[in-house]
């Protein structure tokens, strides 16, 4: 398949230019009728190993335009991505630029290797996060049968309530995975006619005239071309995701981790406290979580645009705390949330002209980092704050939909330009804080998992998937279900995330199991923090760090996606290169059967594998060939009941 894409490269970069992958109309005329006649360059480089990078630059010398495309070829995955940019160097404004597509292909159905003629164009991928049990939920589009498919999420936040930009097109035993990286407000747009699909993907609106000087860019396209079934290609993706796009901390790969947070009322007293009671029973965190209400708020953690801490409750400030979290080999976790500003807040009283304001009475406004000066000051106080107190991950959170703020920011025929500018004023303060600080770890939440697009997945980890989650809302029955079916869908497309949960009910805990885990107990329920079972601590503790670092091998669906009460759902994660993986199968309340069997995948046909119940004694030895031909029994006596499976190659 890498073949395929170097085709497809030398085919959409070829020197008439007939074929670009990305589009827009500039004083009415679509690029492709006139782009061959600016003056061109190019160059080739290889920036690091596994890829090579190429730049095309193209500019108009009459009005002063110049488009640049940084394309990306990846040596080891048949993976190309670009990303454009349109600058105005001229002395005069531009005509208008409008309906700017990052991302502008077409597909023709091989006969060759369509052994079905009629095998339709599909289109997998899987709901945004609402803070529901239906976030992640997969979504199949027949393409074939309805002509037109868009995508959208809502209010700004990219993977915000019905949409995800990430989208796995079949047909005829081959496809190509195509992906928007945007931490804004992106539309992708699918139509086919007979043979052949045109996808579409980009900002959801641009229409506007660059002053002079001014540079805006699409969104990162990315497409992966791939021959075989689903697994096949998902796997892939997840080892793209891993090997080349994830965050590298001091440039290793972030393993799993096990964080727990006492709440949203902190005190430099309530941390030392709780510190000391896990210190005293031998349990030992990754990371201490501090979550929102550091600063001053009055009791309410959503009065942001103060970014000092509390002097009542922190006297000694935020490194007080980290030093107590490093001195028991803890790092700390500290949140933010620096785009909303909250009326009469720091911010609000002494800089109103860097804020996006709808109404200056409302409570919430936005930071606007496509403002120069604003950006300028974001970057240089975080990085100060960080340096100063010791801090380990900047968890940045995003809890209103910014889009009506850009909108009504934008100036009459400047649609889209508010946005454009904030997004690059976002990722360039992410990457500063990369820069200033090689080993930190950057956590994105916007109300859970609403930002979690790829661009945003290069610089950061959702170490809090979604909102739904226990203890974060009040149990509900779909609680357990829900947060198995975020795993069943996320786990296609995001090879690390994370959550938490309280140990004390099993079966919900490892419906919640991930990487990046919050493991701990109701630290502010006096009752039971008097009487907490230590042991069941330490148990569950030892079931997630026993299966932890095979959440990065590959993901096998072994049952298909539901909601329902009455049936069972169970997964794989492999890691071939060690001969190891688990299962998780769960017996749902009301599901009738004790007993199921599951097929498992990409196992050695004449190894020899061990399997061992992480919740029992047993273990069993199986051939290869046995899982995956014949299948695993699994039995559970009882209703919601779970079972955690490891295998290890024995020879």
């Amino acid at each position: 398949m890498i073949r395929k894409r170097d085709i497809w490269a030398k085919e959409h970069f070829s020197d008439d230019f007939s074929r670009l992958p990305f589009g827009f109309t500039y004083g009415g005329r679509k690029v492709c009728e006139f782009i061959q006649n600016w003056i061109f360059t190019t160059k080739t480089s290889f920036p690091e190993p596994d890829r090579i990078k190429s730049e095309f630059s193209w500019s108009d010398p009459d009005s002063g335009l110049n488009v640049i495309c940084i394309v990306t070829e990846y040596i080891k995955y048949p993976a190309i991505e670009w990303t454009v940019y349109l600058k105005n160097c001229g002395t005069l404004e531009t005509p208008v630029i409008e309906n700017i597509q990052g991302l502008d292909v077409s597909f023709e159905k091989n006969d060759k290797n369509d052994k079905n003629e009629k095998s339709p164009f599909v289109i997998k991928t899987i709901r945004g996060d609402d803070c529901s049990a239906s976030s992640f939920k997969p979504i199949t589009v027949n393409l074939s049968e309805i002509g037109n498919y868009k995508s959208e999420p809502s209010g700004g936040r990219p993977t915000n309530t019905t949409a995800f930009p990430y989208f796995n097109i079949s047909w005829g035993g081959e496809g190509v995975l195509a992906v928007i990286g945007w931490p804004g407000q992106w539309a992708a747009e699918f139509s086919c006619e007979n043979d052949t699909i045109k996808i579409l993907g980009g900002q959801a609106s641009t229409h506007m005239k660059l002053l002079p000087g001014e540079e805006i860019r699409t969104p990162l396209s990315v497409l992966m071309f791939y021959e075989g079934g689903d697994f096949k290609a998902q796997n892939m993706w997840r080892r793209f995701m891993t090997e080349c796009n994830i965050p590298r901390p001091n440039g290793k790969l972030f393993g799993p981790m096990s964080s727990i947070c006492m709440g949203l009322q902190q005190s430099e007293k309530t941390e030392r406290d709780a510190m000391g009671t896990y210190a005293d029973h031998n349990f030992k965190h990754d990371y201490w979580w501090m979550d929102a209400g550091w600063y001053p708020c009055e009791g309410n953690w959503g009065k942001t645009g103060t970014w000092e801490a509390d002097k009542t409750r922190f006297p000694n400030g935020i490194k007080a705390v980290a030093d107590m979290a490093h001195a028991k080999g803890m790092g700390l976790v500290l949140w933010f949330e620096p785009e909303r500003v909250f009326k009469d807040s720091e911010l609000y009283r002494e800089h109103p002209e860097w804020l996006i304001m709808k109404n200056s009475s409302d409570e919430n406004h936005l930071l606007n980092l496509g403002n120069p000066e604003a950006q300028k000051w974001l970057t240089a106080h975080i990085n100060r704050f960080i340096a100063e107190n010791g801090i380990d991950v900047y968890r940045q959170d995003f809890n209103i939909d910014p889009l009506g703020f850009w909108q009504f920011a934008d100036a009459p025929g400047r649609t889209g330009m508010t946005e454009n500018l904030y997004v690059q004023g976002l990722l360039k303060f992410w990457d500063s804080i990369h820069e200033n600080h090689p080993g930190i770890i950057i956590d994105t939440c916007a109300s859970g998992g609403r930002r979690i697009d790829l661009e945003t997945l290069r610089r950061a980890f959702p170490l809090l998937r979604s909102d739904f989650q226990e203890p974060a809302v009040p149990p509900q029955t779909d609680m357990f279900s829900g947060n198995q079916g975020h795993t069943y869908g996320l786990a296609m497309w995001v090879p690390y995330y994370g959550t938490g949960c309280f140990f004390e009910d099993r079966y919900s805990f490892l419906s919640h199991l991930c990487p990046a885990m919050g493991i701990g107990y109701n630290y502010s329920d006096e009752i039971k923090r008097s009487s907490v079972d230590w042991e069941k601590l330490h148990d569950t503790l030892r079931i997630w760090r026993a299966v932890a670092d095979n959440f990065f091998g590959d993901f096998y669906q072994l049952t298909e996606y539901s909601l329902s009460g009455d049936v069972w759902m169970a997964w794989q994660f492999d890691t071939p290169e060690t001969g190891e993986g688990f299962i998780q199968a769960f017996r749902r309340e009301n599901a009738p059967e004790e007993t199921m069997n599951f097929k498992l995948y990409g196992l050695e046909q004449t190894a020899e594998y061990e399997v061992a119940d992480l919740q029992k004694a047993n273990k069993e030895i199986f051939s290869g060939r046995s899982l995956m031909d014949e299948g695993l029994t699994v039995s559970l006596d009882g209703r919601r009941q779970t079972a955690v499976l490891l295998y290890k190659k024995t020879r």
